[in-house]
């Protein structure tokens, strides 16, 4: 995704110019080791140099050491002495401006940014919705707190344009334009900072932004804990829409279970006809959120001809425990399922 707002650097040149510092480093420490090879030749009173000698005396005079010695010195040697720290200065130059200008760049992409996506969080679940996103042709800007994240390397060469932050500051969210966005993603690991999210971005894009913009933003909070998304799902912030704002409680373990029972529905696998034949079943191990979302889908769409409760059985250290708490959540459950 290129345009005029959106610069992109010749990665072409980028990495001629890499190579031939590759290239120039290579020559450096083979004229070192040649030098000091030939200096212990030439000086009856110096060191004999072994292989690995040379080798790591030509590598310290890329940091301006080793190379202190008395003269006179072969030609070689005195080439790799300016050489070696040349590349090492030139190296640092070059990494310090692709920084700035990846900086410039991120900035510039951004000034009349509008309507585009807002991903806060590349977990594992932001990166997919990023990706999606960006094959339906969407212009998608991530905020993440690490820099180093794995996936925002092949995020950016695919056109995203990235913020290093938190996206529950306010300025960050202002710097990413959410007051002209069509989309938020909080898919950050924390369910409190994912809804903290939301609300931060209510709060620019309802009070302070006064209606400026013609965007309705559509925001979407990423809870896993089933108490926390309980909680939340009538909450005012998120069970009233408006012409600026909208907002939903979303979890991607809720969908997970919705395509893993559709696709492996119980009565596929056993005859669920008549009262004579057995419940539908399924055995789960570890009750991760994932699975907890599959119980409770369960209980709402298990029901068949042979009006039997669905049995799940549980296999886990805590099985007792983690049932009792999410009976407490759903009392209907009881009537539902057998566990």
């Amino acid at each position: 995704m290129q345009n005029a707002e959106n610069p992109m650097p010749n990665k072409n040149n980028q990495n001629i110019d890499w190579w031939l510092l590759a290239g120039i480093a290579i020559l450096a420490l083979t004229f070192g080791a040649l030098g000091f090879h030939q200096y212990a030749l030439d000086n009856p009173d110096a060191p004999t140099f072994s292989t690995l000698d040379l080798l790591y005396h030509s590598l310290q005079l890329f940091t301006l050491d080793s190379g202190d010695i008395p003269g006179p010195l072969p030609g070689s040697l005195e080439i790799a002495r300016w050489l070696a720290p040349f590349t090492t200065f030139f190296a640092a130059i070059k990494g310090f401006l692709s920084l700035v200008r990846k900086r410039g760049q991120s900035l510039l992409s951004l000034r009349n940014i509008q309507d585009h996506a807002i991903v806060c969080g590349l977990s594992h679940k932001g990166t997919h919705i990023a990706q999606a996103l960006l094959d339906k042709g969407v212009r998608v800007v991530v905020i993440d707190s690490n820099p180093q994240c794995p996936s925002l390397s092949s995020l950016t060469r695919a056109g995203v344009s990235s913020v290093t932050g938190d996206a529950q500051d306010t300025a960050t969210l202002q710097r990413v334009k959410v007051e002209s966005a069509r989309y938020l993603f909080a898919t950050t690991g924390d369910d409190a900072s994912n809804i903290n999210i939301v609300h931060e971005a209510h709060q620019l894009v309802t009070v302070q932004d006064k209606g400026q913009s013609n965007f309705t933003l559509d925001c979407y909070a990423h809870v896993s804990d089933h108490h926390t998304k309980a909680l939340f799902y009538n909450h005012p912030l998120f069970a009233e829409s408006g012409e600026r704002f909208n907002a939903q409680v979303i979890s991607l373990y809720d969908r997970g279970a919705r395509l893993l029972f559709d696709a492996y529905a119980p009565d596929r696998y056993q005859a669920i006809q008549g009262p004579e034949d057995p419940p539908a079943s399924i055995l789960i191990f570890g009750f991760s959120p994932l699975a907890k979302s599959l119980v409770l889908y369960t209980a709402q769409t298990g029901h068949y001809a042979n009006r039997k409760n669905p049995l799940i059985t549980l296999v886990d250290a805590q099985a007792t425990q983690q049932v009792s708490e999410l009976v407490m959540l759903v009392p209907a459950l009881e009537q539902l399922l057998d566990i």
